[in-house]
């Protein structure tokens, strides 16, 4: 190479690093602020995603309470009327020590 051709080379050389220096800085931050905004988008996903299971939860809790009341209240009906039957029939009836002393009835009523 001639001496100027080489000073041309070197010159050419020394005003592509400063642009390649930009360059490798624009794509470094350009990277970076695609990653943060990745990031930030995510967060917000999640944070929409925890709030929807929040509200879900809160409906699914309501009606189990909703459900364990009405399922409580039917205990209650059936216990109440458990100690009803108990006291209008089971209570009432007599005794009989030997079963050729009660009365024999046929189905249709009729002795």
């Amino acid at each position: 190479m001639t001496e100027t051709n080489k000073f041309v080379v070197e010159i050419n050389s020394l005003s592509s690093y400063p642009d390649t220096l930009i360059s490798n800085f624009m794509i470094t931050k350009s990277q970076t602020h695609t990653e943060q905004v990745k990031a930030y988008a995510d967060m917000i996903k999640a944070r929409r995603a925890a709030e929807q299971k929040a509200r879900e939860d809160k409906i699914t809790n309501k009606l189990g309470r909703k459900a364990a009341k009405e399922a409580q209240r039917k205990a209650e009906a059936i216990a109440l009327l458990k100690t009803d039957i108990k006291a209008k029939f089971v209570d009432k009836c007599t005794g009989v020590e030997e079963i050729l002393k009660q009365e024999i009835t046929e189905v249709d009523g009729w002795s």
